[in-house]
């Protein structure tokens, strides 16, 4: 309740969030400026979560990635907490016929490589998360769409 007359700087959160893509995101403080923070983000991605139980035959994709965030003040409250983030990674995976990481000549490798990732999160009363991310896959060249919308829900906690 004291949170939402005068919101305190966050150090650290830790969200999963789930989606097209499940992802574990721990972010961390760097610095505040007058009208931002800055945060570090370190995370994976987990596509294709049946095949990583075991109740699916499809390939399983993972994609760890690092990057930063923006915090604007003007745009954080007691109740919503709102950043923009870029950043870039690897995904390991492999696909032959279908899935994310799909390419026409169904080369094993085709869900291997850089990605860049730009999204914005919106955060309400400090645990919901919602997140919209999208990753581009400048390695995919052979295909007609080598980018993703990942839209996500997940909780957020602090500590």
């Amino acid at each position: 309740a004291v949170n939402t007359i005068e919101p305190l700087t966050r150090e650290n959160d830790f969200s999963v969030s789930l989606g097209l893509q499940t992802s574990m995101l721990f972010s961390s403080l760097v610095g505040e400026g007058r009208w931002t923070r800055t945060r570090w983000n370190f995370g994976i991605g987990l596509e294709n979560l049946a095949a990583w139980l075991g109740s699916d035959s499809d390939r399983a994709v993972a994609t760890p990635f690092i990057g930063f965030e923006l915090e604007p003040h003007s745009l954080n409250s007691g109740y919503l907490q709102t950043r923009f983030g870029l950043g870039g990674g690897y995904k390991f995976g492999l696909s032959e016929t279908h899935g994310h990481c799909d390419s026409p000549s169904n080369a094993p490798d085709s869900c291997r490589g850089v990605i860049l990732r730009a999204g914005s999160s919106l955060t309400i009363i400090e645990r919901v998360r919602f997140g919209l991310d999208v990753e581009f896959m400048p390695f995919q060249k052979d295909t007609n769409v080598p980018w993703q919308i990942l839209p996500s829900l997940g909780l957020q906690f602090y500590f």
